[in-house]
């Protein structure tokens, strides 16, 4: 479990606008796994998962080539001011821990941790986890003391709890890692620099969440 898990580490979750996509390999970066999204616009996005030659992430060592979702969260939680967190952290225990201690170390406060049921906590199950179900953790999430929420895991869906818990207007804000890359690539392109209006009960992406997904809403 921990080698593949380990390889999963080593890689690089990158999207790279499509007149870059071709120098990847002049770059020296080799593409150990790929996906592709579409968009009812016709718009299409891939995603790939790189590695250097050494077969480290690639990108390591180079803090401005890409923007590394660590650093697009804790971007996130600086615009928000928050140094105490309540998080949901669906990994097995080891890997929780680990990524509790990188928050630690990083000079966060981890107010609360809740976790996924045993049934999910095998990495490649993550997919099968349905909103309802992060639902069901959430409300097991003490956020006392909180300054922020954060979901992290980019595999987990988390649009529709953010939607649900700007609605229930409570008083601390959520975040998940797929939000804060987002908005933090939208910034990287001249777009919308405040995180504020992302969290906003008008948010454009709530939008389109709702029209793409009305059975959800």
């Amino acid at each position: 479990m921990k080698s593949g898990a380990s390889r999963l580490l080593r890689q690089r979750r990158v999207i790279p606008c499509y007149p870059r996509r071709r120098r990847l390999a002049h770059l020296g970066a080799n593409i150990v796994a790929a996906q592709v999204f579409t968009s009812r616009g016709g718009q299409i996005v891939d995603v790939f998962m790189l590695q250097d030659i050494r077969g480290l992430p690639f990108g390591e060592g180079d803090a401005q080539r890409l923007v590394a979702l660590e650093k697009a969260i804790r971007a996130a939680l600086a615009e928000l001011g928050a140094k105490k967190i309540a998080l949901l952290s669906p990994y097995p225990r080891w890997l929780s821990e680990a990524g509790q201690q990188y928050w630690r170390d990083a000079g966060f406060t981890i107010t609360s941790v809740a976790g996924l049921p045993a049934d999910l906590l095998d990495t490649r199950n993550i997919y099968k986890l349905t909103t309802a179900r992060v639902q069901e953790v959430l409300a097991n999430l003490d956020t006392k003391g909180a300054d922020a929420i954060l979901l992290s895991g980019t595999g987990m869906p988390t649009l529709r709890s953010i939607d649900r818990h700007v609605n229930a207007g409570s008083g601390v804000p959520m975040l998940s890692s797929n939000l804060c890359l987002a908005w933090a690539l939208t910034r990287v392109a001249g777009g919308e620099a405040a995180l504020a209006p992302w969290l906003a009960a008008a948010a454009p992406w709530r939008a389109q969440l709702a029209a793409r997904y009305p059975a959800a809403a």
